[in-house]
């Protein structure tokens, strides 16, 4: 249906093109995602909370803190991606930007669902102890509702593109019908994209083992601070990476899709004339 590499090779020149074109909108995407980290250092080093879902809470509230700065600057990406429009406003609030903000939300939401059976896992297992059933049960579970919350959301990874940039208002339901049998193909895709971010963060973990870093201690602390800018940063521009995939993928999917169409009624006017 649509070739994974050379995807993503469209994705990372849209990506690059969007910030030539919009240099201060992607100077701002910075600097949310910077803020962001600024709090994440302040919750695992000056305060950490005392729960794992806490944590996760935060974490989702800063998120679509995020979100709702940042609408502006993904509607504008994926316009960009997917019509190559130059002209889009910060300031420009209409029908598109509203509909790429619910389903971001829709989306961020699906993902704090699918992470909450974990956080909630490792609370209770500090209450109950080690214990191999509970960890077995709880870990299979929350694998489980995770796995179900990414395959969601691949269904669902054209939705802000066709909400920026299509005609229909159901943006959802078109990814829906569009990544039908796409959603394994976008799933490598994803891995593909955010693996430098997670090379990033098993990075600076084996850094704490090999230069054993203590919880709590100064080291701890730098490697900490260290890891949530990294992988921040790089978090930034994958993130917008893959937001210029999506919309490339969409045109692709949309193109497949009419071009089927267009095939099927062929087929059914050979049809007709014999």
């Amino acid at each position: 249906m649509f070739p994974i590499l050379s995807t993503i090779d469209e994705g990372w020149t849209a990506a690059v093109g969007f910030m030539r074109a919009y240099p201060r909108q992607s100077l701002l995407f910075v600097l949310v995602y910077l803020g962001a980290a600024g709090v994440g250092v302040g919750n695992f080093v000056v305060l950490p909370l005392p729960v794992w879902l806490a944590g996760l809470a935060l974490t989702w509230g800063l998120g679509v803190t995020g979100l709702i700065l940042l609408a502006p600057v993904w509607t504008a990406l994926y316009r960009y991606a997917v019509l190559g429009d130059r002209n889009r406003r910060y300031w420009q609030f209409d029908v598109r930007l509203w509909r790429v903000l619910v389903v971001m939300v829709v989306m961020a939401l699906i993902m704090l669902i699918g992470a909450v059976p974990f956080a909630l896992g490792l609370d209770v297992l500090q209450l109950l102890g080690g214990r191999r059933m509970f960890v077995a049960g709880i870990v299979g579970f929350a694998f489980t509702v995770k796995a179900l919350a990414f395959w969601l959301n691949a269904r669902l990874a054209i939705a802000p593109a066709m909400g920026a940039t299509g005609t229909r208002p159901q943006a959802m339901d078109t990814s829906w019908a569009y990544t039908r049998w796409a959603s394994a193909k976008i799933l490598v895709m994803l891995l593909l994209v955010y693996l430098p971010m997670l090379c990033a963060s098993a990075f600076f973990a084996i850094l704490a083992v090999l230069f054993h870093a203590a919880p709590g201690s100064t080291g701890a602390m730098v490697l900490t601070v260290a890891n949530v800018v990294t992988t921040t940063l790089v978090s930034a521009l994958t993130d917008l990476v893959w937001g210029a995939i999506t919309g490339r993928l969409a045109l692709k999917l949309v193109q497949a899709y009419r071009q089927r169409t267009v095939d099927l009624a062929k087929d059914q006017v050979a049809v007709d004339d014999t």
